[in-house]
């Protein structure tokens, strides 16, 4: 959307001429505290359920390497190895791409152009579906690249079978992720913590029957997963149909070539979207190879892999909130409302400060006791260089909950190729480079690969917050209700194109 309207073209915007009248709060310099405290509610309201599925999508991977873990450390490794090399590179993307919807798709429920909603519903499962060819062609020799990356000849090929598995998998993913997308931006996110918790619950018995009742061995946990995101496709179907208030009917005018116009701008939204996620997730795995090259490589990729897992966890909930932010702030920008967009972001970052705050003081606090319960309490030596580190982390889970909050106050404005630029000069421009020069050259060891992370995340945070506070939320406005309009028009004279060669076709003797 940045590249899709210009200067000119808001000059013909009467953006005082909203859609919906604010009453006293539009114009108002400083929101009232009532209206913040409802936008505060809003937000959770949104983002609690985002945040349940994500840690209950976690949990299932988290069953799954229970599961393959007794049957053998060399299994253990090929199938965390495959499960790392598909996230990265499959289904991360998938995601980030799935984003794209965010903007497009709040801006178009905000403005109350709701049958644009089902032809992006069909748009965002076409793109993610084609992206899918050449992903699968990757996990079909994710063995030969992970040897050509120096790893382990027999962990490579196990991950290899374990990432083949994991393709039915990832189609489905393809086609549920717009699904979700299409809910959220409606602002109904209870239904998929509810699906993703009922997915949960039959995760362990699908890995039960594919490892030991099959006898399918480790690759029976990818296989349990794919199964699991086919479930999760299958019931957000089912609860689309058969669901009262008519979410699906009041957006949905049936299979159309109308959903495939405009395909660039929507693929421009979603390729900015995704450099904003997928590139943040390339680059941890850098730095985890990274500790790789430092002395006893043991202990330090056991420590990271825990200061991963840790920082992960605890980036959900923001993450969560994020996208509750992404989604208010495209749907009041939608609705010509700039000061309540504006009001959504000052509640996101907010309630961002207060979620990583107390996530920050909660890790430092049970640092010993998170440390023992993941890692085995005879690794005294891991456990020590974990805790050690935790003063870091923290630091780090603080700067990753205001950068979370704020990239989805980003997407929800339009704004990702932007942001993604920020983003990607903080971690590749300077977190790559320090941790580096810290970790290896200066032999700082994972302190120094921290610190690096760190001053990275923090040049981050800093680009993000200029890029907010100088941003004009009533010119954003205005390139919304230009997209909207722009978008419909398109939809438009592709739906009278087809019915006047509908007719056409038909007086054909």
């Amino acid at each position: 959307m940045e590249s899709s309207v210009g200067g000119d073209d808001l000059k013909k915007v009467p953006l005082l001429e909203y859609r919906y009248k604010d009453d006293e709060d539009s114009n108002e310099d400083k929101p009232s505290t009532s209206a913040v405290v409802n936008e505060a509610k809003i937000q959770l309201e949104l983002g609690v359920p985002v945040v349940l599925m994500s840690l209950l999508d976690y949990s299932v991977q988290i069953i799954s390497v229970a599961f393959v873990g007794s049957l053998g450390a060399m299994n253990l490794a090929g199938a965390a190895m495959g499960a790392s090399f598909a996230n990265v590179f499959g289904f991360a993307i998938l995601e980030g791409l799935a984003g794209g919807m965010e903007t497009s798709g709040g801006q178009a429920h905000g403005n109350g152009q709701l049958h644009l909603l089902g032809y992006l519903l069909q748009r965002g499962q076409f793109i993610l579906s084609t992206f899918c060819l050449p992903i699968a062609l990757l996990y079909l020799h994710a063995a030969w690249v992970l040897r050509q990356w120096g790893q382990d000849e027999e962990i490579a090929e196990l991950a290899g079978q374990y990432v083949v598995y994991l393709l039915p998998g990832l189609l489905a993913t393809a086609l549920f992720l717009p699904v979700a997308k299409f809910l959220q931006v409606q602002e109904v996110t209870k239904p998929l913590a509810v699906v993703s918790c009922t997915v949960l619950i039959l995760h362990a018995p699908i890995c039960w029957l594919y490892i030991y009742a099959l006898d399918l061995g480790f690759v029976g946990a990818a296989m349990a997963n794919s199964t699991s995101n086919v479930l999760t496709l299958l019931l957000l179907v089912l609860f689309l149909k058969f669901e009262r208030s008519g979410i699906l009917e009041r957006c949905w005018l049936g299979w159309s070539l109308a959903a495939f116009v405009n395909l660039g701008s929507f693929l421009s939204l979603a390729l900015a979207a995704c450099a904003m996620t997928s590139f943040e997730w390339w680059v941890w795995e850098i730095v985890q190879i990274m500790a790789g090259w430092l002395p006893h490589p043991d202990i330090s990729v056991s420590a990271m892999t825990i200061c991963f897992q840790t920082v992960s966890l605890c980036f959900m909930p923001p993450q969560g909130l994020g996208t509750a932010a992404s989604i208010r702030v495209s749907n009041e920008l939608g609705a010509q409302r700039p000061e309540k967009a504006r009001t959504a972001v000052k509640v996101a970052f907010i309630l961002a400060a207060v979620t990583g705050g107390f996530l920050a003081i909660v890790l430092g606090l049970v640092r010993y006791h998170w440390a023992t319960f993941v890692i085995d309490p005879s690794e005294t030596v891991v456990i020590d260089t974990f805790v050690g580190l935790v003063p870091l982390l923290a630091t780090c889970v603080f700067a990753n909950a205001l950068n979370g909050s704020l990239s989805g106050v980003l997407r929800g404005s339009g704004q990702q190729w932007t942001g993604s630029l920020v983003n990607n000069f903080g971690l590749y421009g300077v977190s790559l480079p320090l941790a580096y020069l810290f970790g290896i050259r200066m032999q700082m060891g994972l302190g120094g690969l921290w610190w690096g992370m760190l001053i990275g995340v923090i040049v981050q945070l800093i680009g993000q917050v200029g890029l907010t506070a100088l941003t004009n939320w009533e010119y954003q406005a205005g390139r919304a209700l230009l997209t909207v309009i722009s978008n419909s028009d398109h939809v438009t004279k592709s739906v009278e194109y087809q019915e006047k060669s509908s007719i056409g076709s038909e007086s054909i003797p």
